[in-house]
């Protein structure tokens, strides 16, 4: 997020360079991904949002945001519902204690940083504040893939699918945990098509499923939300991928 009082003009050249581009925060040369289906954002920042770069630094850009600078302040940092469930798994998986305050300092300090081990990522570039809104229609005539949200996610499919293989081969992360249900076909195509491969996990078969260092799960704040056991279990299903 750009400091002081900045006049935002979200244009059509920004949104190429975002559909082209953008991942998420952190480091593209991370030890451990974690890839989500597209980033939310509240109705009025849309135009702040699409100033950041295609990676961002996840402290950088919210330490100053109304919204999220409660995640990342000095002392006792709100838990983010989100990433409160995938730091739980991170932290068991590097053999931290993964309590709350564990949780908070990494949050606020060490989260989606550029010289750090994570890269928050999302498979679809462009924000919005739920999946029932689309703001982007306006642009639809110099850039049709935006003409609706159906259109936007057909179009991109193959392309973003083919962003984030080539950047796993090249990159080579230790683990990759890829969340929201919906999606598991497309993280699928992304990294082993042949749907066989994937093992549901022993601990919770309907919840996650895996392809060697890869993990399938259902969304932290799904309806079907999984109790911070389940979490643990990720964590400690992950170790063997962690030195």
């Amino acid at each position: 997020m750009v400091e002081g009082g900045a006049v935002y003009q979200m244009d059509s050249q920004r949104l190429k360079l975002w559909l082209n581009h953008r991942l998420g925060y952190g480091n593209p040369a991370a030890r451990y991904w974690f890839l989500g289906m597209e980033e939310a954002c509240a109705p009025g920042e849309l135009e702040q949002r699409l100033e950041g770069d295609w990676v961002e630094d996840m402290w950088r850009y919210h330490r100053h945001h109304p919204i999220y600078q409660k995640h990342f302040r000095e002392r006792r940092p709100a838990l983010q519902a989100t990433w409160s469930k995938l730091l739980l798994a991170l932290r068991t998986a590097e053999r931290s204690s993964a309590d709350a305050d564990d949780r908070r300092g990494y949050q606020a300090t060490r989260w989606g940083r550029p010289h750090e081990e994570t890269l928050v990522c999302e498979l679809y570039p462009l924000p919005s504040p739920d999946t029932r809104t689309w703001p982007y229609a306006k642009f639809q005539n110099e850039i049709p893939a935006l003409r609706s949200r159906s259109t936007y996610l057909a179009r991109l499919q193959t392309q973003r699918i083919q962003t984030y293989h080539h950047l796993f081969s090249a990159q080579s992360p230790r683990f990759v945990v890829a969340y929201g249900k919906e999606y598991w076909p497309l993280f699928q195509k992304m990294f082993e098509p042949d749907t066989k491969r994937w093992k549901p996990f022993d601990f919770a078969p309907d919840w996650g499923c895996s392809y060697e260092n890869i993990a399938l799960v259902c969304h932290p704040t799904s309806w079907a939300v999984a109790p911070n056991h389940k979490w643990s279990q990720l964590g400690h299903w992950l170790q063997r991928f962690v030195p």
